[in-house]
């Protein structure tokens, strides 16, 4: 019987699946996180803070791009679900050119806002953040190739495109650090970055696309806009209660503090891209469940456990070893990031399951998830706001900020879930 119970495990789908993809965002994460490492210590303290600010500045201004992301990867699975490729091929292709000219406006935008961007954060240098708005313009384009593969629910090629993408990443952002080019540099090589992983997606989707049919996609992208506008509020809020703080400490603190709080953020989120492989798996698989009005609970129940098991063996480690992982990493330059550490990855557990609830919430449809998180966001601006003596009050408005919201969202969890046994 246990030997059957063991075998059963080993061949669990979910299992084998959440396996690749945490394989795929491990090694990503490797090579992200060594492009972090390695710029944490060839650039000055004051330069990485800049650089961490600006990157938590992207993905605030990169909120259409994530909202275009969930969007695309819902209706994907949903036709993947239906076995329509042809509609895929046509929304690629579609929507590769739509993204171009819609990024070429923001980033004309951001440029005539520049002085003021640098003047606000304190970086003193308009050609960066001018190249910062480069990236920013190819938010929208960089989203569709994983959005696309994860959306047909083609696991083993999201870790492999994961990996590549996130190794040429590397590449092209460091090398220009280290032939002295400076970090407006970082920025150009990372736009270079996403033109050259869009084509690689080209190639690994090549046999999947077929010669799509001559029907108007008006009617797809009535129904892309409508989810995506429904969703935006969600994304906003993940992404302000996940970057707010970066932002506001680079604003309220000295370069030096931003850049050791800087350097415990990007150790503590290895736990949150490592556990969030979940999601990844959890999201396409539900919505096709949802789509096809087939039972979805066992497999949230199944996908919830493991997710559990992961964030438990993560926050275990940063809580026994923070010296160890940040010394590994950062070297001694960041060794006041270490008090941090423990503090900001229970921050990041809480985040974590956030994040899996609302993920969980659009993949049935219930947009309307995004009043869960307004308490918590609300809260942990105001508390950074009007408390910020030192880093550790920073940190301790995040952690109450995400213990309120997850305590909301998991009563409206179940009162969805206890309203559709009773239905």
């Amino acid at each position: 019987m246990l030997k059957d119970s063991f075998y059963n495990i080993l061949n669990n789908k979910n299992l084998h699946n959440t396996f690749i993809i945490a394989s795929g965002t491990i090694i990503g994460s490797f090579f992200s996180y060594l492009l972090q490492f390695s710029l944490g210590r060839v650039l000055s303290v004051s330069d990485y803070g800049t650089f961490n600010a600006l990157i938590s500045l992207s993905s605030i201004l990169g909120i259409p791009a994530t909202v275009f992301s969930v969007a695309i990867v819902k209706r994907v699975a949903e036709y993947t679900a239906r076995g329509d490729r042809h509609t895929t091929s046509a929304m690629f292709k579609s929507l590769s050119l739509v993204s171009v000219l819609v990024g070429a406006l923001i980033f004309s935008l951001l440029v005539l806002v520049s002085p003021g961007i640098s003047t606000k954060l304190q970086i003193g240098n308009i050609t960066l953040v001018i190249y910062f708005s480069l990236l920013i313009g190819l938010s929208l384009f960089s989203a569709i190739p994983l959005s696309f593969i994860q959306g047909l629910m083609l696991y083993r090629r999201w870790a492999f495109f994961t990996t590549i993408a996130s190794f040429l990443r590397l590449i092209f952002a460091l090398l220009p650090v280290l032939f002295g080019l400076g970090l407006e540099a970082v920025f150009l090589g990372l736009s270079g970055n996403v033109i050259i992983t869009y084509f690689l997606s080209v190639i690994l989707l090549w046999k999947i696309f077929t010669k799509e049919k001559s029907t108007s996609l008006i009617p797809e992208y009535k129904k892309l806009i409508l989810f995506g506008s429904s969703t935006l509020l969600v994304s906003l809020g993940l992404i302000f209660m996940n970057n707010i703080d970066m932002v506001l400490v680079k604003r309220y603190f000295d370069s030096v503090s931003a850049g050791y709080y800087a350097g415990a953020v990007t150790v503590g989120k290895i736990l949150l891209f490592g556990s969030t492989a979940v999601t990844t798996l959890m999201f396409p698989s539900i919505s096709a469940l949802y789509a096809q009005k087939k039972n979805f609970k066992p497999q949230l129940k199944q996908l919830f456990l493991i997710q559990t098991i992961l964030v438990a063996v993560g926050l275990i480690i940063f809580e026994l070893f923070p010296g160890f992982i940040t010394s590994l990493f950062f070297g001694p330059a960041f060794f006041h990031s270490v008090p941090y550490l423990k503090a900001f990855s229970i921050f990041i557990t809480l985040y974590v399951f956030i994040y899996f609830l609302v993920m969980f919430c659009l993949s049935i449809e219930k947009t309307k998830v995004y009043l869960c998180l307004i308490p918590g966001i609300i809260t942990q601006y105001l508390l950074i706001s009007y408390y910020h003596e030192n880093i550790f009050q920073i940190i301790n408005a995040d952690i109450i900020s995400a213990l309120i919201t997850l305590i909301i969202l998991s009563c409206y969890l179940f009162s969805l879930l206890r309203k559709s046994e009773l239905d």
